[in-house]
């Protein structure tokens, strides 16, 4: 949690403090890990009490950012024409003056989970936490039991968790004080009540600490925006809103606010939100405020407005999202009753995916549109998941008045649960179009469709309070089923009669013409920008091989491996916008040659196992696995080679080392290795440098598999591509419960950490298969089952992972597609059961971006917090929990000074529930790139080295390298990475760099 900024208490007390607000999707008080926190409110207030604004007072908030930001009025109240507030954390920080000397008790009570901290005086810095709220409580409830943990159990101090031990403090002095809370749904509140030691205990008739002993941390000389207006992008009659967030201390005040377009005055607009209703003619115009006050004049930054058109025309890839709001209640005929229904929707939108958008309101209504256009003949099953009730529509053709019922939300269900049997009948869950008992398809619940033709869809959702969500998903008979949070429907699959007019793709990066020897892998690669911006449109790519599309070749990346002579051809990629145009991108030949040349050595890695060095050696191609895996295959300059094994599913080998050390150079040297065509190249070298920091790997309990089966083809393993890249090799059969059989490669670190890694794959061995961070106390080293029922305690630890993408895995069922946060708070407990003080606030967090499915852990004291990271840059906290000794459990829960943190695989082989698909499966892969520490900064890009290996030139490098044929350009990205070899007789000249 950040510290604040120090500020030189008041002399005496103001009669008020400051509250902030920061809207967060974040789980629990994670949203302290947001980068708004704690110096980026979204909007600011200065309430007369120590407590966010409660009604049933008349000593109400002075400037509540209901005034500011357009937030509902009253915390925790609903509001008849804002809504109620939801996901929101709340700050209020200050200054506290005990009236007297004496021994002091604080309360804390907050919806949903809080803390409370004191220092020893007025500066922030010194701060501890002296009280916490688990979970929710209700408003001013200082001394109720309910869902609180008891601290400090059998001593004198024995409390709730809620209440601090007494403190001592003096009469007139200021004390920094400060309280955090989030709200995730429902009520909310958050108070902070003091008592001395002669008072009674506390009960629920404490009122909270008064403005009269209270002054905020800063007050501002005059108003200050917090919040700035946002460029927005709307289709032209749909209602542009800005909005400004203002500080605007109580010694201030506000005369105006007035909005202005272009430089004019908007006419009656003196309010901190401003709506227009766009035209075209409002593309590109400028909107600010000007707010004046007694103390001046301040300015907004300047939004700007994007305005676009819809046209009727055909694009595939998209549907059309239609909003009426305004409507309460969560019955559909609230919607299609109402006048505005169907055809004058108070917002419309082009989805690319066939879902619409979540955190969207309440009470409203949507309706999405378009066609299902399958790839194939068959029969089909739809799935219907939504918030509040649904209805799911196809047609029989393209005609929306042939539209059947095909399935339905009887109630509220969570984003993406396609099978859960939660408020649907189990038997027949309604949402499922194979179960649907009133279907009204012609042919029954069985519906066949035909490839290539378009089918109009309908799908109306009725969203009354809490969370909103819509969307749809279809497999084809016989499948597996989809997984819960498995994408919705999308591609080439759906399309819609909806586009903005003058969109289009524009090409950015054309792919490259490669050549390369059989048995290789070749990349190529497409990008571009989608004009006009912010209107939500993805960029759609079709590969094409000889004019013919590619299957599947959907993404910006496409990757050939083990290429044959077949794969020689021309490519090129079909880039559009969707609902839009675009165009193709410039041939690329490619060009597969027979293969004559050995295996080349392209990086060397280390890894510390027991008392020796495994160097991973992998190569340009595929390997025959008997020269690959023998030790005389292998020379050192330094060390001596112990032995050696080829790692198949890493695609290279491990030499085991003796005689190196952390921080010596060592050239490794391959004679006699084969590729699988049985070419050898006479030699083949590569220096690298043992890393000073050198990460050991394990396997975690033992290989119950191997035991099982009576092999050995469940081992675990390790292949070190270099000093932050990893391959991790399990046959692991269980990690849940109070067992764990994982593939961990670690570091011992004492005290707090923050470590991140990029999962870039991970084998889908079954829907739970898990690739991650984790933090334990012990290593559990070889520790079977049998050790865990007789008494063994396997460790206490925490761990954030990713579940396989939405693909059919070993097991014939679909990944979860899903980021995981879970512990073992208990040593030899389970993942599940225990006292709720050690609930991981939130724990979980959406589909991983493969393969930037990026990764945090960071501990601070006892807390340990998880965050997520679709790009490496932006992180999000998605889970946290704060380690206590649990007074119920003979255990003691207090996290050790020393852990053993690290990534780790756990496949889960024993999900397969068929035995003889799990004695035949093959050990699995998790690749993990770019661990580290938090912020470090990356290698400097550039071209780090050049040599000749035979005929070829080989150019190393840091970063995108890209060729050219002048020196002018035009310069094209080249595939691979790391280093790249040039045949030096190919052309006359050959410009290479590193992309700036």
């Amino acid at each position: 949690m950040a510290v604040p900024a120090q500020a030189a208490a008041p002399a005496k007390p103001s009669g008020f403090i400051k509250a902030s607000i920061y809207l967060s999707n974040t789980g629990g008080l994670a949203f302290t890990g947001d980068a708004k926190y704690p110096d980026g409110p979204d909007g600011v207030w200065y309430p007369k009490r120590f407590e966010w604004y409660s009604v049933s007072d008349d000593d109400k908030p002075t400037n509540h950012p209901a005034d500011f930001r357009g937030l509902p009025s009253e915390g925790g109240v609903n509001d008849a024409s804002k809504g109620n507030l939801e996901n929101f954390g709340t700050r209020i920080a200050g200054f506290f003056y005990p009236p007297s000397n004496g021994n002091y008790q604080f309360a804390i009570s907050c919806d949903d989970p809080g803390a409370v901290y004191l220092s020893t005086d007025d500066n922030p810095a010194k701060k501890v936490q002296i009280a916490s709220e688990s979970q929710w409580n209700d408003k001013r409830a200082f001394g109720a039991d309910d869902r609180r943990a008891k601290v400090d159990v059998g001593m004198a101090e024995e409390r709730n968790q809620n209440l601090s031990k007494l403190i001592a403090l003096k009469a007139g002095q200021a004390y920094y004080i400060e309280a955090i809370a989030k709200e995730g749904g429902g009520g909310d509140n958050l108070a902070v009540a003091y008592r001395l030691s002669s008072d009674p205990p506390f009960d629920n008739d404490y009122k909270p600490i008064p403005g009269s002993l209270l002054s905020p941390l800063d007050v501002p000389a005059n108003a200050k925006i917090v919040v700035q207006p946002q460029n927005l992008a709307v289709l032209s009659g749909a209602t542009a809103s800005f909005a400004i967030g203002l500080d605007l201390p109580p010694t201030v005040t506000l005369t105006s606010i007035q909005w202005k377009k272009n430089g004019a005055n908007v006419p009656n607009s003196n309010a901190a939100s401003l709506s227009v209703v766009a035209t075209i003619a409002d593309n590109g115009a400028k909107f600010k405020a000007v707010v004046t006050t007694s103390g001046g004049t301040v300015e907004s930054a300047e939004a700007t407005l994007s305005v676009a058109e819809l046209t009727s025309e055909f694009s595939q890839g998209v549907m059309r999202w239609e909003a009426y709001t305004g409507i309460g209640g969560v019955a559909l005929d609230a919607m299609t009753s109402d006048a505005k229904y169907p055809n004058s929707p108070n917002e419309t939108r082009i989805l690319t995916k066939y879902e619409g958008p979540t955190g969207y309101g309440d009470n409203y209504g949507a309706r999405i549109t378009g066609f299902i256009i399958p790839n194939e003949t068959a029969n089909y099953i739809f799935f219907l998941s939504a918030d509040d009730n649904a209805q799911l529509y196809l047609s029989t053709d393209e005609n929306p008045a042939n539209r059947k019922l095909i399935a339905a939300e009887p109630q509220w269900n969570g984003e993406r649960d396609w099978v859960g049997l939660d408020r649907r009948d189990a038997d027949l869950p309604e949402n499922r179009s194979d179960k649907f008992a009133p279907t009204e398809w012609p042919t029954g619940n069985a519906i066949k469709l035909t490839a290539g033709k378009r089918y109009f869809t309908e799908c109306l959702y009725k969203e009354g309070g809490g969370g909103d969500n819509g969307a749809v998903a279809m497999i084809k008979e016989g499948d597996a089923l989809p997984a819960n949070s498995s994408p919705a429907l999308a591609g080439d699959r759906i399309g819609a009669n909806i586009k903005i007019r003058g969109a289009t793709a524009n090409i950015t990066m054309h792919p490259a013409s490669v050549s390369a020897e059989e048995g290789r892998t070749i990349t190529l690669s497409v990008d571009g920008s989608v004009i006009p911006e912010g209107f939500g449109l993805g960029l759609l790519v079709q590969w094409k091989k000889n004019g013919a599309d590619i299957p599947g070749a959907n993404g910006k990346t496409l990757t050939l491996k083990d290429v044959k002579i077949a794969d020689s051809g021309k490519y090129l990629a079909v880039v559009s916008a969707a609902g839009g145009s675009g165009g193709n991108s410039t041939e690329a030949v490619v060009t597969v040659t027979v293969d004559t040349s050995g295996p080349n050595i392209v990086t060397v890695g280390a890894v510390k196992k027991g008392a020796n060095i495994e160097l991973g050696v992998l190569y340009d191609e595929s390997l025959d696995a008997a020269t690959a895996g023998a030790a005389a295959s292998y020379s050192l300059t330094k060390g001596t080679v112990k032995s050696a094994r080829y790692v198949e599913k890493a695609g290279g080998a491990v030499i085991v080392v003796t005689g190196l050390n952390a921080g010596d150079s060592v050239t490794v040297t391959a004679t006699g290795v084969k590729d699988r065509k049985g070419n050898v190249r006479a030699t083949s070298s590569k220096e690298t440098k043992i890393p000073a920091k050198l990460l050991t790997w394990v396997g975690i309990g033992a290989d119950e598999l191997n035991t099982a089966f009576s092999t050995t083809k469940f081992n675990d393993d390790v292949v070190a591509r270099g000093e932050k890249d990893f391959d991790l090799i399990s046959g692991g059969s269980q990690h849940w419960t109070n067992y764990d059989e994982e593939t961990f490669v670690y570091e011992e670190v004492t005290g707090d950490f923050d470590k991140v890694v990029r999962v870039e794959y991970q084998d889908p061995v079954t829907q739970w298969s898990r690739a991650g961070l984790d933090a334990r106390e012990a290593l559990d080293e070889g520790k079977t089952k049998d050790d865990n029922t007789g008494g063994y305690k396997f460790s206490q630890h925490f761990t954030i992972r990713v579940n396989p993408p939405a693909v059919t895995g070993w097991d014939g069922r679909t990944g979860n597609n899903t980021y995981e946060v879970i512990h073992r708070p208990v040593e030899g407990g389970n993942y599940s059961g225990y006292n709720a003080i050690f609930n991981v606030m939130n724990g979980g967090g959406g589909a991983p971006n493969y393969p930037n499915a990026w990764l945090r852990l960071k501990r601070e004291g006892q807390k340990i917090t998880a965050y997520l990271s679709n790009d490496g840059t932006t992180y999000t906290a998605i889970g946290d929990v704060t380690y206590q000794d649990d007074a119920e459990t003979p255990e003691n829960e207090i996290l050790a000074d020393k852990l053993f943190v690290g990534m780790f695989w756990a496949p889960e082989f024993a999900n397969i529930g068929d035995l003889a698909i799990r004695e035949n499966s093959p050990n699995a892969i998790a690749k993990f790139r770019d661990y580290g520490e938090f912020g470090a900064k990356p290698p400097a890009s550039g071209i780090k080295g050049i040599r000749i290996d035979g005929a070829n030139v080989v150019i190393e490098f840091v970063g995108t390298i890209q060729q050219a044929d002048a020196v002018v350009g035009p310069w094209t990205d080249v595939a691979g990475a790391g280093s790249v070899s040039v045949p030096a007789k190919a052309k006359a000249a050959q410009f290479y760099r590193v992309k700036p």
